[in-house]
């Protein structure tokens, strides 16, 4: 049986209750992309209703237990989201040359700030033992889901709608590199909670959770974040010895199944093997998504040159080729479209968020005073290492529930375990 640590049964208050039941149930399809997955593809509810929901619930903690916010307000990144929010507004104010009158760039950085601070208070009060239940459930749902797509083409997503990605598995996420991310920060958010003898078992869940999305991101986040617990010491000598025989065997199939010739309607065999030619061509890459990407740093660098102090306006990026951006696609790069939108400040914004959360983590392990103190600095370190690193592949972090809930929880997770320490 598993066994999650740093757990003591207590009576449970009325607040815990209540943060609980939100947090299982609103916060729990915000983290698998559920809401959003009905909505585009089945016609649901808006997932806004569901965003104001979640940020509600977190508003009536606060009226149930006031000193939530004094616990918010001592949160660093609490002062990052409001500048950044703040920013985009002022942007669009004076420097919306290009923009017009879109706002929605600058409403969504308000929302999912929002979504943030609404994690973190409503995790305030969920114990321990429901955190790793509810990050678990995720991990094996989305997990099943992932290789269900993959082998039931076109069943979550059907042929002619502008989602469906055929051939790679991405479940209720649709895209299939934003699956991948979504397992693995899952992971990251989920390992401090799972005792020393069960994590390779999760660790070996997030590789082969990843795969069927053929995202070459994702696979080379995972084997870096799989370096980080191993070289921070998450794992046992023998758990080791045992994940190291059987990534080399998952590797040596990823070698055959490169070389040997597939045919399974609803599946382009073909350009799956030119996505995972990648690394057997040490990062060299000419499918049409590399060559996208090229040609989209060599349009931002152009349109940073122009404007390198203050940008060319928040959200001219996601304008399409109808705007001065001048591309159906954004920059598929965070510090590319933080330097494009808001100049040196944009991207010298994203940067201090990123060194926010690994100093906060650095902080934890130096001061720990039990392995589980150190295990969630190790945690917040590697989510700062999931936004550093993913910066360079994806525009839409900032934008992604999961990130910032998964975020959201180890923080406020490690602000309890500080106040138990003192």
């Amino acid at each position: 049986m598993v066994r999650i640590k740093n757990y003591s049964p207590k009576k449970i208050s009325v607040i815990e209750w209540y943060s609980t039941a939100c947090f299982l149930g609103v916060g729990l399809g915000l983290i698998n992309n559920i809401y959003i997955y009905l909505y585009l593809v089945h016609g649901g509810s808006s997932p806004i209703f569901f965003y104001g929901l979640f940020i509600l619930t977190a508003c009536i903690a606060i009226f149930i237990q006031p000193t939530l916010i004094v616990k918010l307000i001592n949160e660093r990144l609490f002062y990052w989201f409001i500048f950044y929010s703040v920013s985009g507004i002022v942007w669009y104010l004076v420097n919306n040359e290009h923009t017009g009158n879109d706002t929605s760039a600058w409403r969504k950085r308000i929302l999912f700030g929002l979504i943030f601070c609404s994690g973190f208070i409503l995790a305030m009060n969920v114990k321990n033992k429901l955190i790793f239940a509810m990050l678990a459930v995720s991990a094996v749902l989305v997990t099943f889901t992932y290789w269900h797509d993959f082998l039931n083409p076109l069943l979550y997503v059907p042929l002619g709608h502008e989602a469906s990605n055929a051939g790679r598995g991405s479940g209720f996420f649709m895209n299939a590199n934003q699956a991948g991310n979504a397992l693995i920060v899952i992971s990251i958010a989920l390992l401090p909670f799972v005792d020393l003898r069960w994590r390779s078992t999760l660790i070996l869940l997030m590789i082969i959770g990843v795969l069927p999305t053929f995202s070459r991101s994702s696979i080379l986040l995972a084997l870096l974040v799989t370096a980080i617990w191993l070289g921070t010491g998450q794992l046992r000598k023998i758990s080791r010895l045992g994940l190291g025989v059987i990534i080399l065997i998952l590797s040596v199939f990823l070698f055959y199944f490169i070389r040997l010739d597939f045919n399974v309607d609803g599946i382009d065999f073909d350009r799956l093997r030119d996505r995972l030619n990648f690394f057997l061509e040490f990062g060299e890459a000419n499918d049409f998504s590399a060559n996208e990407r090229r040609y989209v740093l060599r349009l931002a660098l152009e349109r940073f040159i122009n404007a390198p102090l203050g940008g060319i306006g928040v959200g001219v990026t996601g304008m399409g080729s109808s705007g001065f951006w001048g591309y159906g696609q954004s920059t598929h790069n965070m510090y590319l479209l933080m330097l494009v939108e808001q100049g040196f400040i944009g991207g010298f914004l994203y940067l201090i968020f990123i060194g926010l959360i690994i100093s906060r983590g650095l902080h934890a392990m130096k001061t720990a005073k039990s392995n589980f103190s150190r295990d969630l600095g190790v945690a917040i370190i590697a989510i700062g290492v999931y936004f550093a690193f993913l910066g360079f592949f994806s525009q839409t972090l900032l934008e992604e529930s999961v990130g910032l809930l998964s975020l959201s929880i180890l923080l406020a997770c490690d602000y309890k375990n500080r106040r138990l320490r003192m």
